[in-house]
C-alpha cells in the first residue's frame, strides 16, 4: 500500500492539517504511461512516492489543474475519489500566503 500523506503546512514546517491518501491507484495509472504523462502532468509526475515533495503557494494551481484533468481521464472509481478528494483538499487550502503543501511518501 502506498500511503502518502499530504501535509498543509505553515512556514516553519508545522502541519496545520493533513490528508491521507493511498496513491498506488493513482501512481499505477499514471506509471503506465510515464513518457506521455510526464508531459501531461509535469507538476504531478514530480511528486516522489518515497521521499518528501513540497510546493508553494504559486504552484498549487499548477496541480490543482493537472489534478482535475487526471480525474476526468481516471476510470478506475478509488483513485477517481482519492482525487477529487485531494482536490477539496487543495482547493481549500490554496490562498494562504506562507503555507506550503507537502506530499510525504512512504
Amino acid at each position: 500500500m502506498q500511503i502518502i500523506n499530504v501535509d498543509y503546512e505553515n512556514e516553519q514546517g508545522e502541519a496545520i492539517e493533513r490528508l491521507p491518501i493511498n496513491f498506488v491507484d493513482v501512481l499505477s495509472v499514471l506509471y503506465k504511461n510515464e513518457e506521455v504523462n510526464a508531459k501531461k502532468y509535469p507538476w504531478i509526475m514530480t511528486i516522489d512516492p518515497y521521499g518528501d515533495t513540497t510546493f508553494n503557494l504559486l504552484q498549487w494551481a499548477h496541480l490543482i489543474s493537472e489534478f482535475t484533468e487526471l480525474e476526468k481521464s481516471l476510470e478506475n472509481e478509488n483513485a477517481k475519489n482519492i482525487v477529487n478528494g485531494l482536490i477539496h483538499f487543495l482547493k481549500k487550502n490554496q490562498n494562504n500566503t506562507h503555507t506550503y503543501l507537502k506530499f510525504i511518501g512512504d
